[in-house]
C-alpha cells in the first residue's frame, strides 16, 4: 500500500466511522514508525497499521569462537529507500486477530 492510498483510506475512514484511538508509535523491532486507526465498524472493532521502516541493505554478523562472546547481527539501513507495510485487525472477545487487509477497498 502507498502512503497515498493509506491518507484516503484514513479519510475515508474517518468519514465513514467513529474512530476510537488514532496515534502513532515506534517500530519495535528497528528504525520506523508504526501509525495505527481503531474505529467502530458494522462488523466490529477493527484496527489498521501501516509500518514504514527504511529497507536494510547490509547485515553483518560478528561473534567469537570463545565461550562466553558476543554474537549479534547488525544491519545497514538506507538512507532514501522506505518499505511499508498494511495490516488490519478485528477484535474479537478481548484478543486482536489478523484479518486479510485485501478485503478493504478504497
Amino acid at each position: 500500500m502507498t502512503p497515498e492510498r493509506w491518507s484516503d483510506l484514513v479519510n475515508t475512514i474517518l468519514d465513514r466511522f467513529p474512530v476510537n484511538r488514532r496515534g502513532q508509535e515506534p517500530y519495535a523491532e528497528g528504525p520506523g514508525t508504526v501509525e495505527f486507526l481503531e474505529f467502530t465498524a458494522p462488523t466490529g472493532d477493527i484496527r489498521l497499521e501501516y509500518t514504514s521502516r527504511p529497507v536494510v541493505i547490509g547485515k553483518k554478523t560478528f561473534g567469537g569462537r570463545k565461550i562466553g562472546t558476543a554474537a549479534g547481527v547488525q544491519y545497514e539501513y538506507s538512507p532514501d529507500e522506505v518499505s511499508h507495510q498494511f495490516k488490519a485487525w478485528r477484535k474479537i472477545g478481548a484478543d486482536w486477530q489478523e484479518i486479510d487487509p485485501s478485503t478493504f477497498a478504497v
